[in-house]
């Protein structure tokens, strides 16, 4: 009789947990403008610039101009940039994944930071707040540069920034 009235319940169960399993979310990538990145990013290969040791990752920088900016007076142009990092290992059926850096502005330089980890990567980013030619023409703006560490993996990102 118990038996019984648990068979129900335990399908009811079932079909839940199955259609959760067979359900689950797939990454989406809201923020990412692949259409920008393709027709208008710059790449930026960083393994051409990688550190005397051996690396893992394929890694990519984009660099895609924003043109919703105000800062040029009387005229327009590019005030800053967003910055997309692509990452990739090099397996015979590679991870891939692309994140969106958090900060805005304009790359100046980049280095690899060492580390022995497998298939992670440290890299960091100097970045001033606005392109020379947006200070140039409005004096009135106050460049920040900061350095931001980027620690990366193929399923992750993670940032943190230091200000100079």
């Amino acid at each position: 009789m118990f038996a019984r009235n648990l068979l129900p319940a335990l399908f009811v169960f079932l079909t839940m947990f199955l259609t959760a399993c067979i359900s689950s979310p797939v990454k989406e990538f809201d923020d990412i403008n692949f259409s920008e990145i393709l027709a208008l990013g710059k790449v930026i290969e960083a393994n051409k610039t990688r550190a005397e040791h051996e690396i893992d990752l394929i890694v990519r920088l984009y660099e895609v101009p924003i043109f919703e900016n105000d800062c040029f007076v009387e005229t327009h142009g590019i005030c800053q940039n967003q910055y997309y990092v692509a990452v990739s290992t090099y397996d015979e059926y590679p991870k891939t994944n692309i994140f969106k850096i958090t900060q805005k502005g304009v790359l100046s330089n980049f280095e690899w930071v060492k580390d022995e980890k497998v298939d992670f990567v440290k890299l960091a980013l100097k970045m001033d707040k606005y392109s020379k030619e947006a200070i140039n023409n409005n004096p009135s703006l106050l460049n920040v540069s900061s350095v931001i560490l980027i620690e990366l993996t193929p399923k992750s990102i993670h940032e943190s920034t230091e200000k100079r």
